[in-house]
């Protein structure tokens, strides 16, 4: 008897150990090893010295993380909801990756190439931004499977791409009388055809999950700031109208008007924000701040096409995947002295022009202040810059043809090449996060009785489809999720497959959302 009560104090006293043990690896990772560029790993000078990957101390340490992320999914000695709730926080910490893309003309049929390299390696992040031309290629993503794009995005989607149609003469004549060179009643079925008919943001969500974002910037005052349409602030807009709105460079083509769906299905104008909307580039191409504010956005991933900028991007001591050439005894690109030299050019450049718009001093051109198109921030923590031939400058307002169309989408695959290590890496420890979070949310949700009725697999769907929205609801609203999830739990033992559990489920608890 003795020895078995000492048998099961050792027992007990084990247990206990490796349950302080594993709280004690869940507040390692909370406090350090999971925030958003830990130790420094994510900043682009640790992957400009080789062209694939990074020193060997990066790899070890992002793997020894992934394994701890999974140790805690796995541990048998913390409950279910205790991991949800570290699951949870460190997501938060975490963030989310996005993919940025950026305005151009038609050089913006390059972020297809981009968006085709990072599907075939199934990278393709769930937060999409797109500007101006950027805009409409970030619709085609945002609402279409990877699978339907894997089937889209080839050289044959240019017979769609019809919206330059029309003489010179006819484009001049327009200009000359009415101040834009295109017509966007022309344009508004042809942009149909990349966002499924009369989708609205809630509805692109619901029906792939992705997040869509695309920016505008109303007419009005001179400093009237852009905004950031996705599900969250725009849910019943039109993706059609936005993407033309951001598409509207003054003198290219008119402002437009946003259009909104109502509750019984009728089309009507969005004027809560703004009667007119014009090129969202004009002021916020790249809209790092918004994604961070509004859905957590810690990494962004830019494809950069606009070829006023480009010079810009000189960078002397290299890029992510692509290592400067330059001699054994300097790290410089071109040496220390015209390096200098270049990089004192531009910051003049850049303060002259700082000058000019601080003061009020730049005319308004077309109505628009044009300063702004040099003085934002147009990169990210990876940015992708496609090579252009001078040619491509003369052809910014034709439309593509089959074989140009390949050759743009070839140079934006090869541009995202030395790009997609830093991209895997980072994701790998978003993706393991977001298993554990699932895992731990399917355990929770489990212990209702409406729940036990679902077969696992189906319940397994609903917890993945949960992941879509929780990051941007509060911690004292998961028993409220985990509620309605019990609650919804017969209407989805029907559905058909995921995507329609994550539109059950999105539509079900969109009230519990900030």
């Amino acid at each position: 008897d003795e020895g078995d009560e000492g048998y099961r104090g050792g027992r007990v006293s084990a247990k206990d150990d490796a349950r302080t043990a594993a709280v004690a690896l869940c507040d390692i990772l909370r406090q350090g090893a999971l925030k958003a560029n830990a130790g420094g790993w994510e900043n682009r000078q640790v992957w400009s010295c080789a062209y694939s990957g990074t020193a060997r101390v990066v790899v070890d340490y992002i793997s020894e993380v992934v394994a701890c992320v999974r140790s805690v999914q796995e541990s048998p000695h913390l409950l279910p909801a205790e991991k949800l709730t570290f699951f949870r926080q460190v997501a938060r910490q975490q963030g989310r990756t996005a993919l940025c893309l950026s305005g151009g003309a038609a050089m913006g049929w390059k972020h297809l190439g981009v968006a085709r390299c990072l599907l075939d390696e199934a990278r393709l992040p769930r937060v999409i931004s797109g500007t101006s031309a950027g805009s409409l290629v970030a619709a085609l993503l945002g609402t279409h499977t990877d699978d339907e794009l894997r089937q889209i995005i080839r050289p044959e989607l240019a017979k769609y791409m019809t919206a330059c149609q029309g003489s010179a003469r006819e484009r001049l004549a327009r200009w000359w009388t009415k101040g834009y060179y295109f017509d966007a009643v022309g344009w508004a079925p042809r942009a149909q055809v990349f966002t499924r008919g009369t989708l609205t943001f809630l509805e692109a969500f619901e029906r792939t999950g992705k997040l869509l974002n695309i920016t505008c910037t109303p007419i009005g005052h001179r400093y009237s700031p852009p905004k950031l349409f996705n599900y969250i602030t725009a849910p019943n807009v039109l993706i059609w109208s936005a993407v033309l709105a951001s598409a509207s460079v003054p003198g290219v083509m008119q402002p437009m008007v946003l259009l909104m769906k109502t509750r019984d299905g009728q089309i009507r104008p969005y004027t809560d924000s703004g009667a007119l909307w014009r090129d969202g580039s004009l002021r916020n191409d790249i809209p790092s701040a918004d994604l961070r504010a509004q859905l957590n956005v810690q990494f962004t991933v830019v494809s950069q096409v606009n070829p006023h900028i480009s010079l810009f991007f000189y960078d002397c001591i290299g890029s992510v995947g692509q290592p400067a050439p330059r001699s054994s005894r300097s790290i410089w690109r071109g040496g220390f002295v015209l390096s200098v030299a270049e990089r004192m050019l531009k910051m003049d450049v850049r303060k002259w022009l700082r000058v000019l718009r601080d003061f009020s001093l730049m005319p308004l051109i077309l109505g628009q202040d044009w300063s702004y198109m040099w003085l934002q921030k147009f990169d990210g923590d990876v940015t992708i810059l496609p090579k252009a031939q001078v040619s491509e400058h003369f052809r910014l307002l034709l439309d593509p043809t089959p074989e140009s169309l390949a050759q743009s989408m070839r140079a934006g695959e090869v541009a995202t090449w030395p790009k997609l290590r830093m991209i895997k890496t980072r994701q790998t420890v978003e993706d393991a996060i977001t298993n554990g979070w699932v895992e731990a949310y399917y355990a929770c949700a489990r212990s209702s009785h409406a729940m036990r009725a679902m077969p696992p697999q189906q319940a397994m769907a609903v917890a993945r489809a949960a992941r879509t929205i929780d990051q941007s609801c509060p911690q004292d609203k998961q028993a409220t999720l985990l509620d309605a999830l019990g609650a919804m739990a017969p209407a989805a033992a029907e559905a058909e497959n995921g995507a329609d559990l994550q539109a059950l489920f999105s539509v079900r608890t969109r009230s519990n959302s900030p």
